[in-house]
């Protein structure tokens, strides 16, 4: 049962609801357990929550903290730094050097930081993957050479760790904050030291810029003073493409979570105000995640107050006095002799005009990270992966990055991703401010979205965010099944507009629709095969496809014990794949919105890629899911049956249909793309009638999914899963076992 929502509202033990009090057998101890195990593993503040309740003693509550905390690799609570710094004299820098003692003397590997800790650790300590490699080595060889085998770990690791943070930038619109200053500290600093000392003592916190840099800078790496990050309801945030991001691992804890949602969440053109509403989030959460990125370079604030206001040739910069000369001395005034490109969201009156998202999966960004590409792809390939988006800010350096992928540089194994690349590059110029069509209520702007982390999002949120922001989803086809779950009408998907289109049970409507398909058996999960059904016995090689991967080839002979292997974790989907050999098969896709050409139709034995298109089974499945409304592409194999099979002759079947725009081939790319543009996809009234017939289709395939699974739809946002054994024969039959 979900509690959180009863301790951040600090319901006492009395005040609770009669069913979580026999949730918790009536008892107040569990209770208290509970209300303390949350708030230290939500880095709860002890005087604003109800856990001073159960918890009396303030500094036994956060050295609990901070334990936990230190214990799971979590980034220092900067949120908690008067208390943790004041009270503890815990500071951000001694927080990571005990996390890094921790972790080498028990020879853990440093992978075993996640991401967004190891970014920060690597911020104040210099200590990376590469760094921390050359200490477990010398740390190894000490031991070794001074015979201190016995000698505790932690005491040579104390010796060689650095003493001092790495320097940092700090910006001069942060707030300088006093820490814990004794009495020798204040003499053993320098006069202009003691001064600011005194300033924030006496007058509390100051915004850095007012102070003198080197004085500040000192100050903070001896510990005196910490940063804070004011962040206001009305600030832009603009996040950067990550450089040299650690890319290491997750764990899942509140913050890490709360991190990657607004990762992807976050626009120039949101405060942090209507942020907060979109994702139904707590504004100070919001707020501190904001901060955090700022923290490690991640983004910036648009908002900030610069040192030198953006000038022009006739008006010079209006110098803020209140600023220290030894700020404005390191800065350079901004002059701007060209105007830059208004943002219509930012015009009065003009509206928020919104962008066009490109839905694509991890494999896109892994294939571009994998790929022998120049350092600055990589960079933005990280940020795709990292962040979830990409933003139409970046999508010009992006597309120039793509245009220097040279196919010479890359080795034959890697011609995969320099077609990729190419195809996402030729589809972002189609997209981007293009004349030829317009989209109501969209600047022309495009912005790459990551299926898995909008998953991350809630959906009510999720839809809130994808409303607010864009105008047209177009998906990557095909793309992962699990990865895509959106499930709105507006704005309007070219994609799979419901989940099950991007399923299995996907594949058995289509060939139910048309009578066509190969030979299919899906198994539910558990299922013990002893023997295949009689239609596969002349195949050699079969498909086999588990629910939410993507199928492998497999010869029959060695089918049944990969089979019952993956039926201990998932459904699988059996497909006839060849008759004849183990050499593939002959495949074409053909594009959609289908052709209109009138051709002879040849024999089945002499379709072409130019031909097919007027076989009658795709003809038939374009009225059937009236496709001329829609973008994608249909796939075809020609099943070679050999002469000893009796009533079979060879043809062309249907295999599997994806909506979309296709990445992997720059020819079945360019068709898409020329179609959308020829057929007027993205005008009003198509994108009306779009949803009209998009909503028909996803009802005929859960009426579908209900009839033969025997079931209805018990997951409000998911796929239902086979109950039972299901055949496609080319009969054109369904039939359940």
């Amino acid at each position: 049962m979900e509690y959180s929502k009863y301790i951040e509202q600090q319901f006492t033990w009395e005040t609770l609801p009669q069913d979580i009090k026999r949730a918790m057998a009536h008892s107040k101890e569990t209770w208290k357990q509970t209300v303390m195990r949350y708030s230290i593993r939500h880095q709860l503040r002890w005087k604003k929550n109800i856990v001073k309740e159960f918890v009396k003693n303030e500094r036994s509550y956060y050295e609990a903290v901070l334990k936990y905390s230190r214990a799971h690799y979590m980034l220092y609570p900067y949120h908690l730094s008067d208390v943790l710094i004041k009270g503890l004299g815990v500071t951000a820098f001694k927080y990571y050097l005990e996390m890094l003692v921790d972790i080498m003397s028990n020879d853990k590997s440093y992978d075993s930081l996640p991401n967004f800790t190891a970014a920060d650790c690597l911020r104040l300590t210099g200590i990376g993957r590469n760094q921390y490699l050359d200490m477990m080595s010398l740390l190894k060889q000490k031991q070794a050479s001074k015979n201190l085998f016995n000698q505790k770990k932690q005491a040579i690791l104390k010796e060689m760790l650095p003493k001092v943070p790495k320097p940092i930038t700090i910006q001069h619109w942060w707030i300088a904050n006093i820490g814990a200053v004794a009495e020798e500290d204040v003499q053993e600093s320098q006069n202009n030291e003691r001064s600011v000392i005194d300033l924030l003592i006496d007058e509390g916190p100051k915004q850095i810029g007012t102070l003198p840099k080197s004085s500040v800078e000192s100050l903070y790496n001896r510990g005196l003073l910490y940063l804070e990050i004011p962040i206001s309801n009305t600030d832009q945030i603009i996040v950067h493409p990550l450089q040299d991001f650690v890319m290491n691992r997750v764990c899942g804890d509140y913050f890490e979570n709360l991190l990657y949602t607004v990762f992807v969440s976050l626009d120039e053109r949101t405060t942090i105000e209507q942020l907060s509403k979109l994702l139904d989030i707590d504004i100070e959460l919001v707020k501190q995640v904001v901060s955090m990125y700022i923290r490690l370079g991640l983004a910036t604030n648009k908002n900030a107050e610069p040192l030198y206001p953006v000038s022009t040739e006739k008006q010079p910069p209006n110098i803020s006095k209140r600023w220290h000369h030894s700020w404005l001395s390191d800065a350079t005034p901004k002059t701007a002799t060209i105007l830059p490109k208004p943002d219509l969201a930012e015009i009065p009156g003009a509206g928020y005009r919104k962008r066009v998202a490109f839905l694509f999966d991890s494999s896109l960004a892994a294939s571009l990270m994998m790929g022998n590409f120049n350092s600055q792809l990589k960079t933005h390939a990280v940020t795709m992966f990292e962040v979830g988006k990409l933003g139409e800010r970046e999508m010009d350096n992006f597309i120039a990055e793509l245009e220097k992928v040279d196919n010479n540089m890359l080795g034959e194994e890697a011609q995969g991703y320099f077609e990729q690349s190419i195809t996402l590059r030729n589809t972002l110029r189609f997209l981007r401010y293009n004349k030829n069509f317009t989209i109501q209520g969209c600047d022309g702007g495009v912005e790459l979205l990551r299926c898995e982390r909008l998953n991350s999002i809630p959906h009510d949120a999720q839809l809130r965010l994808m409303n607010r922001n864009y105008g047209l989803l177009i998906s990557m086809a095909p793309i992962s099944m699990e990865k895509l779950t959106i499930t709105c009408a507006i704005p309007y998907h070219f994609g799979p507009v419901i989940p099950e289109v991007n399923s299995i049970w996907f594949k058995l409507f289509i060939y139910h629709t048309i009578n066509s398909g190969p030979d299919s058996i899906l198994y539910p999960k558990g299922t013990r095969v002893v023997s295949l059904p009689h239609c596969f016995d002349e195949c050699v090689t079969v498909s086999l496809e588990s629910w939410e991967k993507h199928p492998i080839i497999i010869e029959t002979v060695y089918l049944l014990p990969t089979l019952n292997e993956a039926l201990l974790s998932s459904p699988v989907l059996i497909q006839a794949h060849t008759y004849k050999s183990l050499e593939m098969p002959k495949m074409l896709n053909i594009s959609f919105p289908l052709s209109e050409e009138t051709l002879s139709a040849p024999s089945e034995s002499e379709y072409t890629q130019e031909t097919l298109f007027t076989h009658p089974k795709i003809q038939r499945l374009g009225q059937e899911l009236n496709l001329k409304y829609f973008c994608g592409f249909i796939k075809m194999i020609y099943l070679d049956y050999p002469q000893e099979v009796d009533s079979k002759s060879s043809h062309w079947v249907l295999q599997d249909l994806s909506f979309g725009i296709p990445l992997f081939n720059t020819d079945i790319n360019r068709e898409v793309c020329d179609k959308i543009e020829r057929w007027n996809l993205f005008s009003e009234e198509n994108l009306s009638t779009h949803s009209t017939k998009s909503r028909e289709l996803s009802l005929k395939l859960l009426d579908f999914i209900s009839n033969v699974n025997g079931t209805h739809h018990l997951l409000e946002y998911g796929v239902p899963l086979p109950t039972h054994i299901i055949f496609w024969t080319e009969s054109g039959k369904i039939i359940s076992e």
